[in-house]
């Protein structure tokens, strides 16, 4: 089976194929249990931390998961939730990265799309908002995608905004809605670009079952069919309007930035052992 194909997930035949990723997920939960293992206090100091994050951003009463977004990627793209107050977006692999807590490399500074959307997704849970993980193929309106053929290349999350669902790529600060079963498109007049999503990840490193993907294919198929955002109401007024939110909220930022310091350099120093 080309198990890198959407599509193969809701044909009927496709049970027996599927156990071909199997020995690709136990080894991946093996490494996990290890992880917890091997780095208890670290996962322990980051979820100290990420409760931390949540009851900083209640207080600042912020009213939708947009504005949540927004304020999150600010925190991380300006270095406020790293040890050294900066953040290097360009850095694709590590002297030390757990498979099953990657964004806990944020906070040493450093992080792609995973280690972004990794934590993201953390602090989202913490703060009790819905929030999955989207792994996709990310690709531009010039190339015809290959649906059929393509591996995962980039890893957005799943967040709910006025009763319908949209992913949200904070590393490359685009919002995007369904406009099928298995593709989003990034809501901007100047980007046509699409994530086109791959479930084999969630089988393998979310340790999803064949029924999670299935269903979230047929949330995805009820997402395109609502009324969504569009580019002048998200580009042209949301977006600016929440901007001027977090830009009036800097001072609290770095604030909590200065004030989180030895946690910070508790897990920069556990993360370097």
């Amino acid at each position: 089976m080309a198990f890198y194909s959407e599509k193969d997930y809701l044909s009927s035949n496709n049970e027996k194929d599927i156990e071909q990723l199997d020995e690709y997920r136990n080894g991946i939960k093996e490494t996990a249990k290890k992880e917890l293992l091997d780095n208890y206090d670290l996962i322990e100091k980051y979820y100290e931390y990420i409760n931390m994050i949540s009851s900083f951003l209640n207080g600042l009463h912020l009213e939708s998961s947009l504005e949540y977004a927004l304020a999150i990627r600010h925190m991380i793209f300006n270095g406020i939730l790293s040890y050294n107050n900066k953040f290097n977006s360009n850095i694709y692999k590590f002297d030390k990265e757990l498979y099953s807590k990657s964004g806990i490399n944020i906070i040493n500074g450093e992080g792609c799309c995973r280690n972004v959307a990794d934590l993201y997704y953390d602090i989202m849970n913490s703060l009790d908002m819905y929030c999955k993980k989207y792994y996709c193929f990310q690709s531009c309106i010039k190339f015809k995608p290959l649906v059929n053929k393509s591996q995962a290349n980039h890893l957005a999350n799943i967040i709910m905004y006025n009763d319908n669902l949209y992913v949200m790529d904070l590393y490359n600060n685009n919002l995007c809605k369904f406009i099928s079963s298995n593709i989003a498109k990034v809501i901007s007049f100047s980007t046509k670009e699409f994530l086109i999503y791959k479930p084999y990840c969630e089988y393998i490193f979310e340790d999803k079952e064949l029924k999670d993907i299935k269903e979230n294919i047929l949330l995805f198929e009820s997402a395109s069919n609502k009324i969504s955002l569009n580019e002048y109401n998200w580009s042209h007024d949301l977006r600016q309007h929440i901007n001027r939110i977090i830009a009036s909220k800097d001072i609290f930022f770095r604030e909590f930035g200065n004030d989180t310091s030895n946690i910070k350099n508790e897990i920069k120093l556990c993360l370097t052992k």
